[in-house]
């Protein structure tokens, strides 16, 4: 083997290791939170939006009796995106278009205590 194929063996294998490393692709580009029962139903995140296009909210709320669970993305002007999810521990996906540069605020508001996770990215 010449020293080009080991050099590029090596470089091929580093960066699957690096990637393998890495955190879960669905928060590459963003932030996620999780927050237990005794947050008072309410798991925020404050981060910088880096230009305006697509947001994707991740959210996921378990409670040992169902509840209302509410999901939003909000801006300086306010609320931008605003949907529930059932209270069954599973993460579902949305998305809020036309988000503008700058920071935004997501959350996930239960009633009551609950197990809740928010991420956001683009």
């Amino acid at each position: 083997m010449n020293k080009r194929t080991k050099a590029a063996l090596i470089v091929s294998a580093t960066a699957a290791t690096v990637t393998a490393l890495m955190p879960s692709a669905a928060f590459a580009a963003g932030t996620s939170k999780t927050c237990g029962s005794s947050s008072g139903g309410v798991c925020t995140i404050t981060t910088s939006h880096p230009s305006k296009g697509t947001v994707s909210i991740d959210v996921s709320s378990s409670n040992t009796t169902p509840n209302s669970v509410q999901w939003e993305i909000g801006g300086t002007g306010g609320y931008l995106c605003v949907g529930h999810v059932p209270d069954d521990g599973v993460v579902r996906s949305y998305t809020c278009s036309n988000v503008p540069a700058g920071t935004i605020r997501a959350g996930i508001f239960v009633a009551g205590g609950a197990n809740m996770a928010v991420g956001v990215r683009w």
